[in-house]
């Protein structure tokens, strides 16, 4: 169909609710179990993904949906040599010597610390690929390697073979993927992540673009995509960047969103061995072609300065993140953490990620690891050794949502501020008032049974301010 299509609906607006950057329409004839009518097709391509929506001639959104969920393709379990995390930290061993990345070469003694991963792909007509729902391997940038695939389910390869980068990426991913949403966070990252794992123009460095939800991964030096600290990082950009409402950040946050990446590279490293749990980028980094980073610190938060390169200072959140970590257990630091990040704003600072970890772990636990979580942030000054739990947001001007995973299951959403609430509104994405009320004091707990599954905004009005925030609803 080619026809005419008006219709009422402010596409210009819908296109700034799904935080995209563009859009394409075009008029089609849509077939339901009954009928042929005709609709229009908008796609919006941005920040929150690749979105379809489709309107009728009567003005109705038929559909509003997240395009990877019309991924088709049945997954299959696979198994894979590949590195679990690194064959430095396995091995317990400084770069050099035999242990050196020698151009992708053949080298016998990293291929023996490859370990075997079970995982799942996709399969169809006969062939293995490496994609899901939430993860595809891709080909986007120079130089121009199509993704592996074969056709039986062992991916048994060596380093020097450019599909090993594939799967150790893709796999590990895969796991980390399953793992938060066994924690209660399958909502974020919210769209379909593609990867390409052999990127810009071997370049030594990795990247994540929310614009297009894609990863780019280098291969000077070490192959990026040979480190699962990388490929865990590049991915948390991605959580943070779905589960956070806002982009536009200050130095300190966005150093402090790089720290957030390493705490969970080092996390997931800890799934395999506690070894050198001291660094980030064991494999990658800590060599001739660049120092790596470090995830252990004795910096003083009040003599550090923001000003400059955002990484200078990642060690001393990452301390404390690996101090929690270390005293509760994986599952607990990083289901708090994730919690947390659903708080975050473009102006947060270290101190106020602190306390949002504290309350997170108030609404999860009951304050269980309250102590724990204090007493990393005081021995590195991020807060006051007289901090108390009433000291819940940063300032009198500050709103913070938490219980997020529970309200996209059904729960409450536990508003925060230490300024007077005073309403809330909730909007589907096409700017659609779905509920609405007053909110009262300075704490307020929000139910909100009849949303239907989606991403919806939520704007909270203060006495002096108004703040917006996602939230889902599986």
């Amino acid at each position: 169909y080619r026809g005419d299509f008006s219709s009422s609906i402010d596409l210009e607006m819908l296109k700034g609710n799904l935080k995209a950057d563009r859009f394409s329409s075009e008029p089609i004839y849509w077939a339901n179990q009954t009928s042929n009518f005709k609709a229009l097709r908008t796609d919006f391509f941005g920040q929150d993904g690749l979105h379809y929506v489709l309107i009728s001639a009567a003005d109705e959104i038929l559909v509003l949906e997240d395009q990877r969920l019309y991924f088709q393709g049945v997954d299959s379990t696979c198994t894979a040599a590949i590195f679990a995390p690194d064959p430095l930290s396995t091995a317990n061993v400084n770069y050099g010597g035999l242990y050196v990345d020698n151009n992708d070469g053949p080298t016998p003694i990293l291929d023996l610390e490859r370990h075997n991963i079970t995982f799942k792909a996709d399969y169809s007509n006969g062939i293995f690929r490496l994609e899901n729902a939430d993860l595809k391997i891709s080909d986007f940038s120079s130089p121009s390697i199509a993704p592996h695939t074969q056709s039986n389910p062992n991916f048994n390869l060596t380093r020097d073979q450019d599909g090993f980068e594939d799967v150790n990426a893709f796999a590990h991913l895969s796991i980390f993927k399953n793992y938060i949403d066994s924690l209660g966070f399958s909502s974020i990252p919210g769209n379909l992540i593609e990867i390409d794992v052999h990127a810009i123009s071997d370049a030594d460095q990795s990247f994540f673009t929310s614009a297009d939800w894609k990863i780019y991964m280098g291969e000077g030096g070490v192959d990026d995509a040979e480190d699962v600290d990388v490929v865990i990082h590049e991915y948390i950009h991605a959580v943070v960047f779905g589960a956070s409402a806002n982009s536009n950040r200050i130095n300190e946050r966005a150093g402090m969103e790089e720290a957030i990446c390493d705490y969970f590279a080092l996390s997931y490293s800890t799934k395999y061995t506690n070894n050198q749990t001291d660094r980030i980028f064991n494999w990658d980094g800590h060599n001739v072609f660049w120092p790596g980073r470090n995830a252990t610190s004795t910096k003083d938060y009040q003599n550090v300065s923001f000003s400059g390169n955002i990484y200078t200072n990642t060690d001393l959140m990452v301390g404390c993140l690996r101090e929690i970590l270390f005293n509760t257990s994986r599952a607990t630091s990083d289901q708090i953490i994730l919690e947390a990040l659903f708080s975050l704003q473009g102006s947060s600072t270290y101190r106020d990620f602190a306390i949002m970890i504290i309350n997170a772990d108030q609404v999860l636990n009951n304050g269980a690891n309250y102590n724990i979580i204090k007493d990393a942030f005081v021995r590195r000054n991020v807060l006051d050794s007289d901090f108390s739990l009433d000291e819940s947001i940063e300032s009198k001007s500050s709103i913070a949502v938490y219980n997020s995973f529970a309200f996209a299951s059904g729960g409450s959403l536990f508003i925060k501020s230490l300024e007077k609430l005073l309403s809330y509104q909730i909007l589907s994405l096409d700017g659609k008032l779905i509920q609405a009320g007053e909110l009262n004091g300075l704490e307020s707990e929000l139910t909100a049974p009849n949303l239907k599954t989606g991403l919806y905004l939520i704007i909270i009005q203060a006495s002096s301010r108004t703040e917006s925030f996602k939230v889902f609803r599986n």
